[in-house]
C-alpha cells in the first residue's frame, strides 16, 4: 500500500489574513502537488494556468443542479457565521450575512453565479485530457449536452436582481421585513449587534416575517438591557465548551443548561415587565387580520405559516430549526432547559 492520499484545502493556500491573496500562492500549491499523491479543488486556474491539471491523473467532478449547490454553499455560510463567527484560514472569517445581498464576491454569491462557468471549464478539459474525465466515468457527449442551454447563467443573475431589490435604503436593517424594523428603528444606536439583525434575518427567511417579528422582543430586550447582554454573553461562552469532546451524560451539560434557563427565565422577565409582550398580542393581531385563517385551518388549529401556533419566546425551538452545527453535549442542553422550563411552568 502506498503513502496516505493528502488533501489540501487550495482555499487555505490562497488566502492570507484579511482575505489577501497569499504571495506563496503558486510555490505551495506546487509543493503539495509534485507527489504522487495529492488531492485538491480545482480553482484559481487564472493564476495557476494547467499547473494542476497536467500533474492530475483523475478527477472527480460533482455535478450537482444548481439548486443543490446553492442550498448547500447557504447552508455552509449560515454554520460559519451562527451562533459567532467561525475562524476560517489564516484568521479570516466570512462577513455579516446582509453583505451576500451587497457584495458581489460574496463567497456563496460567487459559487451561485459561477456554477456554470465551472461547467464549461469542464467540458474544454474533457476535450483536452479525456483521460482525466472519460476513465473517471464521464461520457463527453452527455457533458456536451449540459451545455446546449445557456439559459441557467442568466437566470442566476435575475434571481440575484430580486433578492437585491428587496434592500431599502436604512443601513443594515434594510434587508429585514418592514413588521420587523418598525420594532427596532427607535432603539439607540448601536445597542444591536450585527449578529441580532443576521439572526433575525434568518429567522425572517425560516419562520416568516412574523417568527422575526415576535423574537425581536428578545433582542430589543438585550439591546436596552447591557446587564442582560453581559449574562447572555457569560451563558453562550460557557455552551460553546460543550464541543464534540464531552459526553451528553457530563454533569457539566446540565449545569450549563439550569444556567441557560435562568437566563431565559431573567429575559422573559424583562419582556414582560417592559411591555414587549403587549407589543407581541399586537404584532399577532396585525398578522391575524392580514392572513385571515380559512376554515380547514381552523379546523386543525394550525395554518400553514410555521409560525403561528409556537410561543414566541421558545428560542431554543427556533435555534433547532436552524442549520446550525451544534454538538450532541449542546443539543442535549438546550432539550434539558426546556425540560426544566417544562417542569416549573404551572400546571394548566
Amino acid at each position: 500500500m502506498g503513502s496516505p492520499t493528502q488533501h489540501v484545502e487550495i482555499d487555505s493556500l490562497f488566502h492570507g489574513p484579511n482575505w489577501q491573496p497569499r504571495s506563496s500562492f503558486v510555490e505551495d500549491v506546487n509543493a503539495s502537488s509534485r507527489g504522487t499523491n495529492w488531492v485538491t479543488e480545482w480553482s484559481y486556474t487564472s493564476v495557476l494556468g494547467r499547473m494542476l491539471t497536467d500533474r492530475a491523473d483523475l478527477m472527480v467532478w460533482l455535478d450537482l443542479p444548481r439548486w443543490q449547490v446553492t442550498l448547500q454553499v447557504l447552508r455552509r455560510t449560515l454554520k460559519r457565521r451562527l451562533p459567532r463567527p467561525q475562524q476560517l484560514w489564516n484568521g479570516n472569517v466570512e462577513p455579516p450575512l446582509h453583505t451576500f445581498f451587497t457584495d458581489p464576491e460574496h463567497v456563496a454569491r460567487y459559487a451561485i453565479i459561477h456554477h456554470s462557468q465551472k461547467r464549461r471549464k469542464v467540458l474544454r478539459l474533457a476535450d483536452n485530457r479525456r483521460d482525466l474525465t472519460t476513465d473517471a466515468g464521464i461520457d463527453l457527449d452527455d457533458i456536451r449536452d449540459i451545455f446546449a442551454d445557456t439559459a441557467p447563467a442568466a437566470a442566476v443573475n435575475h434571481d440575484v436582481a430580486i433578492v437585491l431589490r428587496m434592500r431599502t435604503p436604512g443601513g443594515r436593517m434594510g434587508l429585514l421585513s418592514d413588521l420587523v424594523t418598525s420594532r427596532l428603528k427607535n432603539l439607540p444606536e448601536g445597542s444591536l449587534r450585527q449578529a441580532d439583525l443576521d439572526n433575525l434575518l434568518i429567522i425572517e427567511r425560516i419562520f416568516s416575517p412574523l417568527g422575526a417579528a415576535v423574537n425581536a422582543s428578545r433582542y430589543i430586550a438585550l439591546g436596552t438591557h447591557p446587564d442582560l447582554r453581559e449574562l447572555s454573553d457569560r451563558v453562550e461562552a460557557v455552551e460553546e465548551k460543550l464541543d464534540d469532546t464531552i459526553a451528553v451524560d457530563d454533569p457539566r451539560v446540565a449545569q450549563v443548561a439550569a444556567e441557560r434557563h435562568a437566563f431565559e427565565q431573567a429575559l422573559n422577565a424583562v419582556i414582560e415587565d417592559s411591555g414587549l409582550t403587549e407589543d407581541e398580542d399586537a404584532i399577532f393581531e396585525y398578522w391575524d387580520a392580514l392572513h385571515p385563517a380559512s376554515a380547514d385551518e381552523g379546523q386543525d388549529g394550525a395554518g400553514q405559516d410555521a409560525c403561528a401556533g409556537q410561543d414566541p419566546t421558545s428560542v431554543t425551538d427556533a435555534i433547532g430549526k436552524m442549520p446550525y452545527d451544534y454538538s450532541p453535549a449542546r443539543l442535549r442542553c438546550m432539550e434539558l432547559a426546556e425540560e426544566i422550563a417544562a417542569n416549573e411552568s404551572p400546571a394548566s
